[in-house]
């Protein structure tokens, strides 16, 4: 009996410490899982401040490679003003070589052509025909078979001088010459007699010598060039004839007139033309003729 009581009793005991720890589990439970759940967050937000610290620091490695890369941007650009200044000034030298080099081609060319836009001296000679323009009829009591006049008609004529020419540019040159030249008049007139196997001449003449100071402007186009300008002269003999009667003009010592003349360059160191001179004043007193003349001319210039 006693052993029984003591068997329930113990029962007892242990269905109450059963009970009691039961007890201690359920009350316990909240609490565990309110510690998980704090060590949980913990953790998370642990990570999260290291997933932001991470963050933070690849944003700072960024920032500092995008502040290199502007740095070296600002520095290319830099450089870039640099080279563009560089070429600029590149291209300005270039130009001025350029300019250089067209100067010298030029200067080449004329070389080559045998041109020479500086001084020029030469000589120059012409041959052709001249007249007395408005010249007085002569007579003379030395004319056979007849009391009659013999009109002048034109004759030969020629020039020689010295020639000095500077060019302005590559279309003009200013000249100058110092010449001397022959003009002359002629005429003649024959009487026919029978009987006789030879008819009477009569002939009558004048002749002038003078130096003439012409100043041209010539206009030079590829090959071919024209001049024309004033011409001043002084005459400084004359000789009229009549048959064998030979008479002297009272000279006008002073001419005025005009120059023209044209043809072509021949090498750029010759011309080769035909000019006239056409006066302005009787060559002597009582006379009324004035000079004139056309010739072929050539000019040949040392340098």
């Amino acid at each position: 009996m006693k052993n029984s009581f003591k068997i329930c009793a113990l029962t007892a005991v242990v269905c109450v410490s059963l009970a009691f720890a039961w007890d201690d589990d359920e009350a316990s439970e909240p609490a565990r899982i309110e510690q998980e759940a704090s060590v949980e967050e913990t953790a998370g937000e642990e990570q999260l401040a290291s997933k932001v610290d991470s963050l933070s620091t690849e944003l700072s490695a960024v920032k500092t490679e995008l502040d290199t890369a502007k740095a070296e941007l600002k520095s290319v650009k830099i450089e870039l003003e640099t080279v563009k200044t560089e070429l600029s000034a590149a291209k300005t030298g270039l130009e001025a070589n350029g300019t250089e080099l067209e100067n010298v081609k030029t200067e080449l060319s004329i070389l080559k052509d045998g041109k020479s836009y500086q001084h020029h001296i030469g000589f120059r000679f012409g041959a052709g025909v001249s007249a007395l323009r408005g010249h007085k009829a002569l007579k003379s009591d030395d004319f056979v078979s007849g009391n009659y006049a013999i009109i002048l008609k034109p004759n030969c004529a020629a020039g020689l001088g010295l020639v000095y020419g500077f060019d302005l540019n590559e279309r003009f040159t200013l000249g100058a010459e110092v010449s001397y030249s022959y003009y002359s008049a002629h005429g003649e007139y024959s009487v026919r007699k029978e009987g006789v196997d030879f008819g009477d001449l009569n002939v009558a003449g004048v002749s002038l010598h003078a130096l003439e100071f012409p100043v041209l402007i010539r206009a030079n186009v590829g090959n071919y060039y024209s001049e024309l300008g004033p011409l001043f002269g002084y005459n400084f003999y004359t000789r009229m004839y009549k048959n064998s009667d030979l008479k002297k003009p009272y000279l006008n010592r002073f001419a005025v007139g005009i120059t023209v003349g044209t043809g072509i360059k021949i090498n750029n160191c010759a011309l080769l033309g035909v000019r006239a001179n056409f006066g302005f004043l009787e060559y002597a007193e009582e006379a009324a003729g004035v000079p004139w003349s056309v010739q072929a001319s050539v000019t040949k210039f040392l340098f």
